[in-house]
């Protein structure tokens, strides 16, 4: 009785929280799906494309397709006139600057350093959307990351 009495106690310490992490991530996936889209041709031109920032390589020093693809995504958009500027967003110390490594590769795609913004505060994705709003004040702007997870 005092072994299933600690089993259903286990099991609800790790279910409850595991369900409510379940059920806010398919709120938000099902919530955003009409304004999430991988078709350039439903996406209405718009002042400012917001990458998101992420390690340009991983652990072992290989690229990173994360960034890779969001870098693709970034330059592209541009290219195709749906945004006129990028705002570079991530993670910066001494050592290690996102937005920075975002710069260098968009160059190498041919974007002009002119279209691209800088944000070293963004190290998280909610603080580089709030900073989008509230610091560089956008009142409007897309977000672009990689097309899967």
């Amino acid at each position: 009785l005092m072994k299933n009495r600690i089993l259903i106690a286990l099991a609800s310490l790790i279910g409850i929280p595991l369900g409510a992490l379940l059920a806010a991530n398919l709120a938000i996936l099902f919530g955003s799906s009409p304004n999430t889209t991988h078709d350039l041709e439903k996406l209405r031109p718009t002042p400012v494309g917001l990458v998101l920032g992420c390690p340009p390589t991983v652990t072992s020093g290989r690229s990173n397709a994360f960034f890779e693809s969001r870098m693709d995504a970034a330059a592209t958009l541009y290219e195709s006139q749906k945004v006129q500027r990028l705002l570079l967003s991530g993670s910066a110390t001494a050592h290690y600057n996102e937005p920075k490594a975002m710069k260098k590769a968009l160059i190498k795609r041919g974007i002009p350093e002119k279209a691209l913004i800088l944000d070293t505060g963004g190290k998280r994705t909610i603080e580089s959307i709030l900073r989008a709003i509230n610091h560089f004040r956008l009142n409007e702007f897309v977000i672009i990351s990689q097309g899967w997870i």
